[in-house]
């Protein structure tokens, strides 16, 4: 993973900067010690630094009984301690929001569940007693009704503390669903014989986690604010690079970041009923297989190996399965010419 350079404008940072008390409760996965997120803008760190951690020993991808591999943390220091991982994140993020304080909270929860490897009590596993599912897919049941409970523990608190009617809450994920996963060797060898077959269902788009399919990219997203926010939906595509000027907005810190180079737009107009659609831009991705662009309801993917390009209109067929690169060469040539603008900034 690429880490953030120091000195960096972070969410968290600007926060901090305007008087907000900031936290980070469950993954990080930007960066080792020195790289941890105290050097950042968070005020607060608790759970784990790397991408996936067992859910009860807390170590990320140890593959020996002679090594070790410490992720769990107190602010940006290690520590052991016992308890599934979705049960310590949920405790730590009530007790951040319970806590007495003069100023306002910016608390960032990023719960493990229902990421790989999954292991869950059997009072979640038991939900699903009697259904027709793979093993490994009631795994990932289970896990995602745990963490439900959790976040409904999250708001009960907001509420029970007071807090509710002045917090904005967004609820979002990072990527869609992963199809399946399995190690001999990680984790001491523990998940050897529990392979997870069947994980997630991006159904009906195309692709998993790790795709430029939509079925990789496409994730649902909640906001909700009582009082402030009125029940609607977007029917346009809202990148999570735009939360950072959405959120600086909303706390009047627009001028502090007019200076740098965002890639994300202010999307508050829209969640208040003030405008009807987020203004038209084009949206990028890069990963190791290749990149795509998104320009309206157009979107191409150029695969890195062939170097074949793919064209879809998403309006029509936001299922991607049908290419038509061949019928329209002058739209594949435009979007092909901003994927390598884009290019030239990539890091």
């Amino acid at each position: 993973v690429e880490v953030i350079d120091f000195g960096d404008t972070t969410l968290a940072s600007v926060l901090k900067d305007h008087g907000y008390f900031t936290a980070i409760v469950g993954k990080w996965h930007l960066g080792s010690p020195p790289y941890t997120p105290l050097k950042y803008g968070f005020m607060s760190s608790y759970g784990y630094l790397d991408g996936q951690i067992d859910p009860y020993t807390h170590e990320y991808k140890t593959e020996t009984e002679l090594t070790s591999r410490k992720s769990w943390h107190r602010n940006d220091e290690y520590l052991e301690e016992e308890g599934h991982v979705t049960d310590l994140l949920t405790d730590e993020a009530i007790r951040i929001i319970e806590q007495e304080r003069e100023d306002p909270f910016f608390l960032y929860v990023a719960h493990h569940v229902p990421h790989y490897p999954l292991d869950e009590p059997d009072r979640w596993m038991s939900l699903y007693d009697g259904l027709a599912m793979h093993p490994s897919r009631r795994l990932f049941a289970a896990s995602v009704s745990h963490m439900d409970e959790g976040i409904g523990k999250i708001a009960e608190a907001l509420e029970r503390s007071g807090k509710r009617e002045n917090t904005l809450v967004l609820v979002f994920s990072d990527n869609g669903g992963q199809h399946s996963w399995h190690s001999n060797i990680e984790y001491r060898g523990k998940y050897a014989d529990k392979p997870h077959s069947v994980l997630g269902n991006n159904f009906p788009l195309r692709g998993w986690k790790g795709d430029l399919y939509e079925g990789g990219i496409r994730v649902p997203a909640i906001a909700n604010w009582p009082g402030k926010l009125k029940p609607g939906a977007a029917v346009f595509p809202i990148h999570m690079s735009d939360w950072l000027p959405t959120l600086c907005h909303v706390i009047g810190a627009e001028k502090y970041i007019e200076d740098l180079q965002l890639d994300g737009k202010n999307i508050w107009p829209f969640l208040t009923g003030n405008q009807k659609m987020v203004e038209d831009r084009s949206i990028y991705w890069k990963t190791d297989q290749g990149y795509a662009i998104r320009e309206g309801q157009w979107k191409l993917l150029m695969h890195r190996n062939s170097g074949h390009s793919e064209l879809y209109n998403l309006e029509h067929d936001f299922r991607e399965t049908k290419d038509i690169s061949a019928s329209h060469p002058e739209k594949v040539e435009q979007l092909e010419t901003l994927i390598n603008e884009f290019r030239k900034e990539d890091r």
